[in-house]
């Protein structure tokens, strides 16, 4: 597990919302099942569950995600967008949540509908979390700059988690509308194994209809596409 880079909390005290990212771990072994284990989930607490952005890039043929646990526990897919250049690359993001109040760590296991190149998972801390105010997401096939986007409601001191992966390799990914938790890339001789993933989490925020969010990726050759996910939750 990496280490998180940026903590954002909500309101701090017993039975209120809150939501940390933890930190955030990459796998390239080419797996149906990727499963992550003794993964750093935070301090224990009653009102914990466990959100995971999910990032994946394979080969032609767009594999979801149809299944996955954490801690054992069966996670719910809240939303995940794909997308294939129909050449040799596919690109996915995805974001599921399991109540899990006890443990400071667990295995967490992703079961996609064939065999993916890439899984990334980012970890996120949510507290006392009452409601899922909405989904959204996007994906974008197209010239530079890659830039995917939705709009999304938030709630009063609601939070917002996402995830974005580009077939596109280079080129740093700049987010509107959440705040970056992690960037980075998978870099091969393949088309498959050349991606760059990104999550983002943001919370405290005011009451919002319809909220931009969009990223942009300026790459050093036209991108063939990416996916954007992303939660709305109080």
């Amino acid at each position: 597990m990496l280490p998180g880079i940026l903590g954002i909390a909500g309101f701090a005290g017993t039975g209120e919302f809150s939501a940390t990212f933890i930190g955030y771990t990459a796998d390239t072994s080419n797996l149906t099942t990727y499963t992550f284990v003794g993964v750093d989930i935070g301090q224990a607490h009653p009102g914990r569950e466990v959100w995971i952005t999910v990032n994946r890039a394979g080969g032609i043929t767009s594999r979801p995600i149809s299944s996955a646990t954490i801690g054992g526990v069966a996670a719910t897919i809240h939303e995940q967008q794909g997308l294939s250049d129909a050449v040799d690359q596919s690109v996915g993001s995805g974001i599921i949540s399991a109540a899990l109040p006890t443990g400071t760590t667990a295995t967490i296991a992703i079961t996609f509908s064939g065999a993916n190149n890439l899984c990334v998972i980012g970890v996120n801390r949510v507290l006392n979390r009452t409601n899922v105010i909405a989904t959204a997401g996007n994906i974008y096939t197209g010239a530079n700059p890659n830039a995917p986007s939705t709009t999304i409601d938030v709630g009063a001191n609601g939070a917002l988690i996402a995830a974005v992966t580009s077939s596109a390799e280079n080129g740093a990914i700049a987010w509107t509308g959440v705040t970056e938790v992690y960037d980075a890339t998978e870099s091969g001789g393949s088309a498959p194994d050349q991606t760059r993933y990104s999550g983002a989490l943001s919370t405290g925020l005011s009451v919002q209809v319809a909220r931009p969010v969009s990223t942009s990726q300026t790459a050093s050759s036209p991108p063939s596409g990416s996916a954007l996910a992303v939660v709305s939750i109080t």
